[in-house]
């Protein structure tokens, strides 16, 4: 071959190279656009149950988005709805969750793992809709190694939070690409979870009223506290709901209510004196107002019973148990609680719930006279966690005979009005001081008024003498 035909070869073939090089350089191109597409997630995310119901949304106060403890004790699932464009049959999705990026191999692998999967099988199409559950984005936020194929958690997941406080996490969606280290394109959604609620506060007496009990308690220092939420065992509606087991002991030993009337006489004008009415029926047909008969009165009294003194051991629940912990208190007196067991109670055992973080007294009203309940305390946070139980004490509502309640029942009309204002409890021995401080104060403002009313009459009088000698001496003089 002729030097000028050597020459000449690379000049015939180069264009040819270079067409080859290009054209798999562009083919490289569309492969990798075509395997990375845009993941794009809609925000407004649906919720179900365990069993499929759709879940209720908390209010905005509560922070409905975020996970709670309640959310994951239930079974939750987070409907995601998802659309994909240009995407290749070259590369699958998958869902992992962690406190940051989960796209590079490093966060999913290796000692360097930070994230852990959620959903490693995604049919996808245009759009669909993914299910998420929460106790698998919470499962694995504690550990040190976190897995790297997926296996559904359990209730255990719902306990992995040891300290109150929300914690930031995301669920990314990554596109995968055949041995590609890192995921191709990704999109996350970003959620926090709280399942901790506050520590314990510590319940210090419960104090009697009709039908109502004044509960008090030690909040423990703690930021994340919004409220606290007393629970009562029996239910305040007196309803246990399905599946509860309340063992309060009631004081059905104290009887019936019954009628009792001073001077031997019923309510009902049919009745004589002899509390016989014209049938021989001694018991009245129903129970009604206090009426006075022949100067005595008739009522419907319950039974005097015993008050169980707190940590009496006197009534019990194997719903409301305290959750444990433990409680230290500083120099100040400021308690602190760390640790303990919270558990989700059903909402039928509230009787009260009350915002601040530094209450620590309630008054529980609608009991029922009579009853013992068991009472306990909770702290409540900005996720609506109830954190766990104080220690529960005993407490039974009991009338309270104060001075108006007997002077009505004797017989008086007046109203009380401003002067019946009194304390839950006070003794009537209080009510009938104050009454007579009332009546006293108002004495002496009209012996006062009355004073100056004669005083100014003698100035009056005075006057009119002092004008009656000036005419008689002018007369004189004439």
């Amino acid at each position: 071959m002729s030097s000028r035909l050597r020459r000449r070869v690379p000049i015939l073939f180069s264009p040819a190279l270079v067409v080859s090089l290009a054209l798999g350089v562009l083919e490289r191109d569309a492969r990798a656009q075509a395997t990375a597409p845009t993941i794009t997630i809609n925000p407004l995310v649906t919720r179900n149950d365990g069993n499929g119901a759709a879940s209720v949304i908390r209010p905005q106060n509560l922070n409905p988005t975020g996970i709670s403890f309640s959310d994951c004790e239930l079974d939750q699932t987070l409907n995601l709805s998802l659309s994909l464009s240009a995407f290749g049959s070259d590369g699958h999705l998958e869902a992992w969750v962690g406190g940051a990026d989960c796209g590079p191999s490093t966060a999913r692998t290796g000692t360097t793992a930070i994230c852990w999967p959620v959903n490693q099988h995604i049919t996808v199409s245009s759009a669909f809709t993914v299910p998420i559950r929460v106790r698998d984005i919470v499962a694995h936020q504690s550990e040190t190694t976190k897995p790297t194929t997926y296996t559904a958690a359990g209730e255990e997941a719902c306990h992995v939070q040891s300290q109150s406080g929300p914690v930031s996490l995301g669920v990314y969606f990554l596109w995968l690409v055949g041995a590609q280290p890192d995921a191709a394109s990704s999109a996350s959604y970003p959620v926090k979870a709280d399942m901790q609620g506050p520590g314990a506060p510590t319940l210090t007496s419960i104090g009697q009223g009709d039908t109502l009990l004044l509960v008090n308690w030690n909040p423990v220092v703690d930021p994340d506290t919004s409220g606290f939420t007393v629970y009562c065992d029996p239910p305040p509606n007196g309803v246990t709901p399905p599946g509860g087991a309340a063992d309060a002991s009631t004081s059905d030993d104290a009887g019936a209510p019954t009628y009792v009337c001073d001077d031997g006489g019923f309510l009902d004008a049919g009745f004589d004196d002899g509390g016989i009415d014209d049938t021989g029926d001694a018991t009245p047909p129903q129970p009604l107002p206090p009426i006075p008969i022949d100067s005595g009165v008739c009522r419907l009294v319950t039974p005097p019973v015993t008050p169980v003194a707190p940590g009496s051991g006197a009534c019990s629940s194997t719903v409301l148990v305290a959750g444990g912990g433990t409680t230290t208190t500083d120099d100040a007196g400021n308690q602190t609680s760390v640790g303990g067991t919270q558990r989700l109670i059903d909402p039928a055992y509230i009787c009260g719930t009350f915002a601040g973080n530094n209450t620590n007294q309630a008054t529980i009203t609608g009991l029922k006279d009579g009853v013992n309940y068991t009472i306990a305390v909770a702290g409540s946070d900005a996720y609506g966690n109830s954190g766990p139980l104080s220690n529960p004490q005993c407490g039974v509502p009991v009338p309270v005979d104060d001075f108006w309640k007997r002077y009505r029942e004797s017989g008086g009309l007046a109203g009380g009005g401003f002067c019946a204002l009194q304390a839950v409890g006070m003794p009537v021995e209080a009510s009938i001081f104050g009454l007579t401080g009332a009546f006293a104060a108002i004495a002496l403002a009209r012996r006062r008024q009355r004073r100056r009313g004669e005083g100014k009459g003698r100035d009056r009088d005075r006057d009119q003498d002092r004008s009656g000698d000036d005419e008689g001496g002018g007369g004189g003089g004439s």
